[in-house]
């Protein structure tokens, strides 16, 4: 397939591109800048040079692809991600972006169309397992994930929508400072009950995911780990990882209305539909090996 990437160069995107290369697609990525194009044509893909969303540009630019991934996100580093107005770039792309990427898509002549979501969507599922038919609660501040949804699903084609579990990878600045935060703090970003679940996902994994549904039938798939892990299990891991004794959570209390509210429910993703759907399966089975293999990465 001829196959059209935005945001190639993110956390995602970067082991995305070598995966499909691999596979024999042929892969054009949007790039922003000079060195993220050298870095898209170092991984084998080529670079198509886009400033803006423009609906012309970006309608040329994916002339001639058969498919459209959609990884654009801008997530605000950890120290700035409790304030909301942090977030106005991420839910103008995950909104406003994903409607003018579906309508080039579409204008270009794809005929699939392929977005990445989070399962943080879901209502708190306590001690239960999580599939796609579990309720939804995005409150406003996830309005724009479901946005983007929205927007995938009218899409005149074939539309497949990923709502990945919590990613962690060598490469996300997220992960980096955790690691940070744990070696030089003895602090572990974790929040919620200790008792709760919270389903993780290996960028890796989440790029070969995003591989495996240019061909899955069309819909909306749940994605994360096989053993989603309790929070205090999960901050044992990086512990271990880390080389630590013990790592400190942060208080459970959270404002009103806080951004990451939606992150301190019970979570536990089955990814079973798309495992069965994709005939996919994540190389890191729980946190506990992919901790383990973000820190050798790291060494």
């Amino acid at each position: 397939m001829r196959v059209f990437v935005l945001g190639g160069t993110g956390v995602v995107g970067r082991p995305l591109l070598p995966l499909l290369v691999r596979a024999g697609h042929d892969v054009v990525v949007a790039a922003r800048t000079a060195q993220r194009a050298r870095a898209v044509a170092a991984a084998g893909a080529q670079p198509a040079r886009l400033a803006s969303y423009e609906a012309a540009a970006l309608t040329e630019a994916m002339r001639g692809c058969d498919a459209v991934v959609d990884l654009t996100t801008h997530v605000p580093p950890l120290s700035r991600a409790a304030r909301r107005g942090a977030w106005a770039q991420h839910d103008w792309l995950r909104d406003e972006g994903t409607a003018r990427t579906v309508a080039a898509a579409q204008a270009a002549g794809a005929a699939r169309f392929v977005r990445d979501s989070v399962a943080f969507l879901h209502a708190d599922g306590g001690q239960a397992w999580i599939d796609e038919d579990w309720p939804l609660a995005p409150g406003r501040h996830l309005a724009s994930a479901l946005a983007a949804e929205r927007h995938a699903a009218g899409f005149r084609g074939d539309a497949v929508v990923l709502r990945l579990s919590l990613l962690y990878g060598p490469e996300s600045s997220h992960t980096l400072a955790a690691v940070a935060m744990g070696r030089r703090l003895r602090v572990a970003p974790v929040l919620g009950d200790g008792g709760a679940y919270l389903s993780s996902l290996h960028t890796d994994d989440a790029a070969a995911a995003v591989a495996a549904a240019l061909s899955v039938a069309p819909g909306g798939y749940d994605v994360g780990d096989d053993e989603p892990l309790r929070r205090r299990d999960l901050v044992g891991a990086q512990a271990a990882a880390l080389g630590v004794r013990r790592l400190v959570r942060p208080p459970g209390w959270l404002p009103a209305g806080s951004t990451a509210e939606a992150q301190t429910r019970s979570h536990r993703i089955s990814a079973a539909r798309f495992r069965a759907a994709a005939g996919w399966a994540p190389v890191h089975r729980s946190a506990r090996e992919g901790w383990q293999a973000v820190v050798a990465a790291l060494a």
